[in-house]
């Protein structure tokens, strides 16, 4: 028998960078990792921001729950109330981590957002982020088709409205 098995306790990894290592099995071509070396669950605190203005959010309404395993991080929540009055452009919101940095557009991360409180002809948003920052740009899908970058000055005038954010990006 050639198993491990642990009766109490845990399984300590002591020093960082190691993991549980894959390599062993067959892998495709353009594998840039085998050791699995991370895993984190918490709650992010997000902070938002704007082109031009302060935009705020209802300080019991601004954390997203997040699971990350190895590079990769589910995040959930929503960011409520949010207050663009007097912001203008677009609308950014932090994330726990950077997203990964990667050739070719493979790094674009979008994350799904429901509707929540929204006017100014607003179906939904999303975020999206282009690689390499924490930062994440909210966009809006507009009932008539067309999609708006500027969401800090759409949503200025509307008053409160709610991200109910669920998604997947990669991290370093």
């Amino acid at each position: 028998n050639e198993n491990f098995t642990i009766k109490t306790g845990n399984l300590v990894i002591g020093t960082a960078g190691k993991g549980i290592d894959f390599s062993a099995a067959t892998t495709g071509t353009g594998v840039t990792a085998e050791i699995l070396d991370d895993y984190e669950e918490g709650v992010h605190t997000s902070v938002p921001t704007a082109t031009s203005g302060t935009p705020t959010i209802n300080s019991g309404e601004n954390t997203l729950s997040y699971v990350k395993i190895g590079t990769v991080v589910h995040i959930n929540g929503q960011l409520g109330t949010f207050q663009t009055n007097g912001c203008g452009g677009e609308l950014f919101v932090t994330m726990p981590y950077a997203s990964q940095s990667l050739a070719e557009r493979a790094d674009y991360s979008f994350l799904n957002v429901v509707k929540g409180d929204a006017g100014a002809d607003v179906a939904h948003f999303w975020i999206q982020n282009t690689g390499g920052s924490a930062l994440f740009q909210v966009f809006a899908a507009k009932t008539d088709g067309s999609s708006d970058g500027n969401v800090a000055a759409l949503m200025a005038n509307e008053g409160n409205f709610d991200l109910n954010i669920n998604g997947t990006y990669r991290t370093t």
